[in-house]
């Protein structure tokens, strides 16, 4: 086969491959975990007993971090992840859930604002858009030297998040009910 066929032949199973996404009229998504844009809508609930031992708790602590690392990223929602959840919670709202992150708390944690005169969303594109279509953020909580970074692909509808925000900001590890991290000092 000639190399303008080749082409060709990709190019028109390419067009029909996005034709039958768009006529869904919404993204199909591939991750598992925080696999939509919109946290809350993962259904997912973190605590001592749901996904204690997973990526997502890790996820949750990265956000937690964007409060003055604080706790080790390492995956696992124990006492103290708890403990400085309902902090967390305190200082943002002056209420708390017991440190529990039910949907309803993601989705008041994504779609909270800082208090300064334009009040800014906390969660910002940082206006950084990697290699494999990752748009990323940054996490707002108060201390701008703290702000955590997290990243969501669009093309495998995946939430991910950087375990060393210090040293490497940019390695992004996806936010999956698996547990693939390793205890990791606060802001490594």
């Amino acid at each position: 086969m000639s190399t303008a066929r080749k082409t060709k032949a990709t190019l028109l199973a390419t067009i029909a491959i996005l034709s039958s996404l768009a006529a869904t009229g919404r993204p199909a998504y591939a991750g598992t975990g925080f696999n939509h844009f919109w946290w809350a809508d993962s259904g997912i609930t973190l605590s001592q007993t749901s996904y204690k031992y997973s990526n997502m708790s890790a996820f949750w602590q990265a956000i937690v971090n964007a409060d003055g690392c604080i706790i080790p990223v390492d995956g696992v929602y124990g006492p103290t992840t708890t403990w400085y959840t309902a902090t967390f919670q305190n200082h943002l709202f002056s209420t708390n859930n017991g440190g529990v992150m039910t949907p309803g708390w993601l989705n008041y944690f994504q779609l909270a604002t800082d208090t300064t005169p334009g009040h800014y969303p906390r969660l910002r594109q940082t206006g950084f858009i990697d290699g494999y279509g990752t748009v990323h953020y940054g996490y707002y909580a108060g201390q701008e030297s703290f702000t955590t970074e997290l990243g969501w692909n669009p093309i495998s509808a995946q939430w991910l998040f950087s375990q060393y925000p210090i040293s490497n900001p940019h390695a992004l590890i996806p936010a999956t009910p698996s547990r693939t991290v390793g205890s990791v000092s606060a802001c490594a």
